[in-house]
Parts: C-alpha cells; structure tokens; sequence
C-alpha cells in the first residue's frame, strides 16, 4: 500500500514537473489566437531586414549617381547668384551663367584713370587769373616800365601794351600761356624790334619773375622782373 502511494505521488510529481517545463520553456512562442510566431510570420509576408545588404545597395547608389554626374554633360556648377528676372529656377540660372561671363569682362577690363582729369581739373580750379591792367618793370642794366592790358581764354592770355625807355615809349604786342600760377609771357615791341620772354609767377594781385630779351640786330640779355595788378 505504501509503495502504490509512492508511485502515485512519483507519477504526480512528473506530471507536475512536466507541466512547469511546458510552460517556462514552451517548444515555441504562441500568440493570444493560439498561432505560433513563426506561422504568423509566414501568413502575414514579413520579412526580416539584412542591414548589411541595405547598406551596400545604398553605396551602390551614391557610387552610380556620382559617376552619372560626373560622366553627364551637364553643368553642375552653380552660379554665383541667380537672376531674379527669371520666371522659373531654371530660367533664372540661365540668365545668371550668361551675365556672368559678362560681368567678368568689365571686372577685368582696365577702367580708365581719373588721374589725368583730377589734375585737369585740379589746375582748372587752381589756375590764376592774368586778366587786367598790369604795372611792370624789367630790369637789368636799366629799368623798363611796361603798362600792359591783358585778357585771358582758358590758359590763352593775349593783349597789348606799351614799354618806356628812358624817354622813348614804344608799343608793345602780349601772348603767352598760363599754368596754375606760372605765366609765360612774350612782349614784342616795335622800333626798334625788341622780343621780351618773361617768365612770371602770379600770386594773387603781384607777378614776379625773370625775363631774356634779344633784339632784331642779334643783342640778347636777362633781367629781372617784377609788377602788379592795377585793375581787375
């Protein structure tokens, strides 16, 4: 009696035992509709994903697009700003890439100086004025009074004038140029005929300066001169 109850209670313990393995360590996982995972799987089309192989298809494709770039005739390059009178992206990358080329030219191209014309303009504005009634004297052995009228044109000065000589006056003919302050002046006088080269600087109503002076028979000398403005 003892050992029936023994095996009984052995039988009842594997039972048991066999129970707790079914259920701690199932032969395969079951959802709430009692399929097992795997035939889920297999009915819903799922498919596992290879990392690997993804990763490599898209090497594939960055390889193949990049040598389609560089084998396609295309330009890819941009240009620096695009137009904004293009009606679409594609107009307005045209009309960028055509003024581009033109914009670079004048970039390129030498511009003109300004030097020359600020410095025309320069002695413009700097330039004295000879114009008016004019005292001078030239001296070298002897003193010469001259009383001149003089007019000026741009850097043209003209006019007329006479020279006294002891007690003699002669008339006197005037042309020469003006820069900045610097006049060049010739007085021809008649009889006898006697050219006067003066070179004179004018600073506001005074003029100074020297002069060479050769005659009709061939006599030359130099002296000095100096004089000023009577009248504007």
């Amino acid at each position: 009696m003892k050992t029936n109850g023994l095996i009984l209670g052995l039988i009842s313990f594997g039972l048991l035992l066999m129970g707790l393995q079914a259920v701690l360590l199932p032969d395969s996982a079951s959802i709430a509709s009692g399929i097992s995972v795997d035939e889920y799987i297999e009915q819903s089309n799922i498919q596992s994903i290879n990392v690997e192989a993804t990763a490599n298809q898209a090497r594939a494709s960055r390889e193949r697009h990049f040598a389609e770039k560089e084998n396609s005739t295309l330009d890819w390059d941009m240009p620096s700003s695009l137009s904004s009178s293009g009606s679409t992206p594609f107009e307005s990358r045209s009309m960028a890439q055509e003024q581009s080329p033109a914009e670079e030219a004048a970039s390129s191209s030498p511009q003109p100086s300004t030097s020359a014309g600020s410095e025309i303009a320069s002695n413009d504005t700097t330039m004295a004025n000879a114009s008016g009634s004019w005292s001078l004297q030239l001296v070298d052995s002897i003193q010469r009074d001259v009383s001149l009228a003089l007019f000026q044109e741009g850097s043209s000065i003209f006019g007329s004038g006479s020279i006294r000589e002891d007690n003699s006056t002669r008339q006197v003919t005037a042309s020469g140029t003006l820069q900045g302050e610097a006049l060049s002046l010739d007085l021809t006088a008649q009889q006898p005929i006697v050219l006067y080269k003066l070179l004179l600087n004018i600073s506001h109503e005074d003029a100074s300066g020297t002069y060479s002076a050769m005659s009709a028979s061939g006599e030359k000398w130099t002296g000095h001169a100096d004089g000023f403005r009577l009248a504007a």
